[in-house]
């Protein structure tokens, strides 16, 4: 009881701290004009801790109510992925563009690219599935990211905006765009096998106390 009353919190602190910073976020963006609240949550990196804090905050009160978490397996999978992406190609590709971002607030900024990434993989490996992740399951998690490139070259041309440098073709050309979006393939399934590996190494010892969190 005391271990899951432990889980319970550091969810609960995770998500709440998360969607406290996108509030704080969009607020502060709404304030200043011109503002496009579709492209504000058109970022991969909102779209990614929205979805993370999301799935945090679910496994807390299901954890908090029942002790398991196993329905919710896959997608808090593919939450991970998505949020680990998210820090791995600011720390790559992004520092120092938080103004173009909307990510100015330093606060904001840090949450969003550094303390949610590492505690979700944390939340992973300390507290993994007891469902094995299959091969199938992995590759599903790579389905989002296809969308959402697909999405934001669809759409930019209407708007005249991208969310991010390497989506942009004005600069590059579309050969530019295809080749950055090559690398982040790549870098997406390299997160998306550690997460299968992380969750299923660990999820074996778990699963011998059957218990899931």
């Amino acid at each position: 009881m005391e271990k899951r009353s432990v889980i319970v919190g550091y969810r609960l602190f995770l998500s709440t701290l998360t969607f406290s910073a996108v509030i704080t976020q969009f607020i502060m963006r709404s304030q200043t004009k011109p503002f496009n609240p579709v492209n504000f949550f058109s970022y991969f990196t909102i779209e990614s801790n929205i979805l993370a804090a999301t799935i945090l905050a679910l496994s807390c009160f299901s954890t908090a109510k029942y002790g398991r978490f196993e329905q919710l397996g896959i997608l808090r999978g593919a939450a991970t992925v998505y949020i680990v992406t998210t820090g791995f190609i600011y720390f790559l590709l992004l520092r120092g563009l938080e103004e173009s971002l909307q990510t100015p607030i330093p606060w904001v900024n840090v949450v969003l690219h550094y303390i949610m990434p590492i505690g979700a993989l944390l939340d992973w490996v300390i507290n993994p599935p007891i469902k094995r992740i299959t091969w199938i399951n992995t590759l599903s998690w790579l389905l989002f990211p296809l969308v959402y490139v697909v999405y934001s070259l669809v759409r930019g041309p209407f708007v005249d905006w991208y969310p991010y440098p390497f989506l942009d073709p004005r600069d590059g050309g579309y050969g530019m765009v295809a080749a950055y979006s090559l690398g982040i393939t790549i870098a997406i399934g390299s997160i998306c096998i550690l997460v299968r590996m992380l969750g299923n190494t660990n999820g074996r010892m778990r699963k011998s106390n059957s218990v899931e969190y």
